[in-house]
């Protein structure tokens, strides 16, 4: 395992065009995630932290406190007392031996929440269903924004961004947030009446290895081995110096996409996405795919960042499971190391609050497994909730525009199990099955009577029966339970599950009275 790491490091040390490292400066400054208009979290010690030469006394002063430190090793931080939520607009300020150096103006106290994963965690505002109405409220003084380093990019864990840009939420940036952000964000701030800071760090198509430190990876053995071939594959690739065909082939590609741009700016064509990839040097593995790259660029720099969690929407990537070899049978297990990674690196249980797949056509049930997946380590692990979107997402896009009721849905999770908001209900879930000749009796947890929605209720089960699953010929809630039935009255009903399929959304029908769509699940779980 040594000789691995070693050429893990030789390998991604080699040659990678268009990664930046930040180097700390020689005089005192700030971590710049410390910005103007930025958001600090209230109710929790604040860390602050930065730059400085050695041996220098640094103080920081905010509303009211001052913390001092002695810079060591070129590094120094101070930790300001919990404060309450605060809508005055403040400046945290540095000092250094006695002067003024460095001031962030516009400061409030709120949440703090970060907002990670892939392309639609990173899909845009202006690209949702509901902008037009955006348009005309979004002016908010106190939700804050801060646009992160999109295709940052790092073979070691860095220590800073090269640059970040808090905001103020206007009609004139909105725009360019995340929309799952900003809707969650919306929600929270009038909700809970307190300036609310949303920290970006989302990429598209990245995958669950691109958010683990190499290291965590190696406690798993589906990921050890991921390590290992991803090892073996770029000493191969090096060797035989496959980036340069590569390069070729990724110039023609360029040209096919700007003719397809041009075919659907003139009505020709769909728009083409993504934008073909430049290879790496060091690796036949597409950047989306290296273990720990936006790990080390997004997350490292912020460890220790004062935060209330998590916003987590990921999976696309590793979104199919036609066996147990597959990644979707082990994305429970990526998703809790990843989490206790990122808890390791912060030193306390920050929350995370995760959204369910939507659904999507596909020909598998990697969509339904995963998102099993994700609840079991809400199970598992403390400090964990699930949103259940499926009645969101379109069928032939991976990008849906249905992004309000997503970040909406992920607010009321994080009312309920975050905040301790009982008002708001838990997701129904699937209790127990109870097999009779023809029929399935299916009982679940809910905190509020389960509702009928839409046109030709009873959509979405299937019964198995003689070794096979079949769709139910009907299916009624009675009570608090639903009967489903099979075309045989007398078939020995062998197991049950509900909306297991990737393409859901038009089979979604069973709610809570708050508008909480019951969970998908397979009895027995099954591929």
């Amino acid at each position: 395992m040594d000789m691995m790491k070693t050429m893990l490091a030789a390998l991604l040390s080699a040659a990678m065009a268009g990664t930046s490292f930040a180097a700390a400066p020689a005089g005192t400054r700030l971590a710049r995630v410390f910005a103007d208009n930025m958001v600090l979290q209230r109710d929790k010690a604040v860390r602050v932290w930065g730059w400085a030469k050695s041996g220098t006394r640094v103080a920081v002063a905010f509303a009211g406190q001052r913390c001092e430190a002695v810079a060591a090793d070129g590094t120094w931080a101070v930790t300001l007392a919990p404060m309450a939520a605060s809508k005055e607009p403040r400046r945290l300020v540095v000092s250094a031996d006695g002067r003024e150096v460095q001031a962030c103006a516009n400061v409030l106290v709120g949440e703090v929440w970060i907002l990670s994963g892939q392309s639609n965690m990173q899909w845009a505002v202006r690209e949702t269903d509901d902008y037009t109405n955006v348009l005309r409220r979004a002016d908010y003084p106190t939700m804050r924004y801060m646009f992160g380093q999109d295709g940052a990019l790092a073979t070691e864990p860095t220590d800073d961004f090269p640059s970040v840009n808090w905001v103020e939420t206007t009609t004139n940036v909105v725009a360019r947030y995340s929309a799952t952000g900003f809707y969650f964000g919306e929600r929270l701030m009038k909700d809970l009446d307190v300036p609310v800071g949303l920290v970006m760090t989302a990429c598209g198509a990245t995958s669950m290895a691109n958010w683990t430190p190499v290291a965590w990876m190696e406690k798993l053995p589906y990921q050890k081995r991921y390590l290992e071939r991803y090892a073996r594959e770029s000493a191969e690739w090096v060797r035989t110096n496959g980036y340069a065909a590569a390069y070729v082939a990724h110039v023609r590609a360029i040209e096919k996409y700007a003719d397809d741009i041009h075919r659907a700016r003139t009505g020709k064509g769909k728009w083409p996405w993504p934008v073909p990839a430049p290879p790496l040097a060091f690796t036949p593995w597409r950047s989306n795919l290296v273990p720990a790259l936006h790990y080390n660029a997004k997350i490292a720099p912020l460890a220790g960042l004062s935060c209330r969690g998590v916003l987590w929407f990921q999976g696309e990537t590793e979104g199919w499971c036609w066996s147990k070899a597959d990644p979707g049978w082990h994305f429970g297990d990526m998703l809790e190391l990843m989490i206790r990674s990122w808890r390791a690196a912060w030193g306390e249980d920050l929350w995370f609050v995760v959204a369910q797949l939507p659904s999507m056509a596909a020909n598998n049930h990697g969509r339904p497994v995963i998102r099993v997946r994700q609840r079991e380590v809400a199970k598992r692990l403390p400090h964990v909730c699930v949103a259940n979107i499926t009645d969101t997402g379109w069928k032939d896009d991976v990008h849906p525009h249905d992004k309000k009721p997503v970040g909406e849905r992920l607010a009321h999770a994080a009312r309920r199990h975050v905040y301790g908001d009982t008002s708001c209900s838990r997701t129904p879930e699937f209790v127990s099955a109870t097999f009779r000749p023809g029929r399935a009796v299916v009982a679940f947890t809910a905190d509020t009577p389960l509702r009928a929605r839409g046109e030709g209720v009873g959509r979405g089960f299937e019964l198995k029966v003689g070794g096979t699953w079949r769709p139910a010929a009907k299916a009624e809630l009675v009570g608090g339970t639903v009967v489903v039935t099979s075309e045989g009255a007398d078939d020995a009903v062998e197991g049950v599950r509900y909306l297991w399929d990737s393409w859901d959304k038009p089979n979604v029908w069973l709610y809570d009275e708050q508008g909480i769509p019951v969970n998908s699940f397979s009895k027995p779980f099954e591929i």
